[in-house]
């Protein structure tokens, strides 16, 4: 079995964090705002397509959980 070695990848939009990513893939991070909320995307495609890995989602809509509403 292969050990995978990993780099430092840095957001490339805001500069806002840094990752370990795996050395040799394909990597992206990066933030995108979304009606000015700040999603967090990050991108990993093996050089020979054989697996895809990501995190985040900039199409899924902002979660505001409900408030109680007072009746009366």
């Amino acid at each position: 079995m292969q050990t995978q070695e990993w780099i430092t990848v840095g957001d490339v939009a805001e500069g806002a964090f840094t990752v370990q990513m795996p050395q040799g893939w394909h990597n992206e991070a990066r933030t995108v705002r979304v009606g000015g909320s700040p999603r967090t995307l990050l991108a990993a495609n093996r050089p020979d397509g054989g697996a895809f890995l990501f995190s985040g989602d900039a199409n899924l809509p902002t979660f505001t959980e409900p408030a109680s509403v007072p009746y009366g």
